[in-house]
C-alpha cells in the first residue's frame, strides 16, 4: 500500500529507474496497482518488492501482468503494461 504522503516520492522513484519510463500508481487499502510504459514487467516488479523491502518471489504468487493489448482497456490506455498487486 502507498501512503497519500508518500504516493508523490513513490511515483517519482519507479519513472526515474529504466526502462519505466511512465507510470501511474493506483494504490487503495486491499490493492495496489501499476500501470508502466515498458517493455518487461519484471522491471516494475523488481522496483515494487525493493520499495515494500520483500524479495520479488515472496510477491509474485500476488501479482499478475497484463500485455498492451490486455491492459488498454484496463485504466489507461496508453500503457503496453500493468501490474497488479
Amino acid at each position: 500500500m502507498f501512503s497519500a504522503e508518500r504516493l508523490r516520492a513513490a511515483l517519482a522513484e519507479l519513472t526515474q529507474n529504466e526502462p519505466v519510463k511512465e507510470a501511474a500508481i493506483l494504490s487503495t487499502c486491499n490493492r495496489t496497482e501499476l500501470y508502466c510504459a515498458l517493455g518487461e514487467p519484471q522491471a516494475a516488479l523488481q522496483w515494487l518488492a525493493g520499495y515494500h523491502r520483500f524479495q520479488p518471489q515472496e510477491l509474485k504468487p500476488y501479482l499478475y501482468a497484463l500485455p498492451q493489448e490486455e491492459a488498454s482497456g484496463t485504466r489507461f490506455g496508453s500503457h503496453p503494461a500493468s501490474i497488479r498487486w
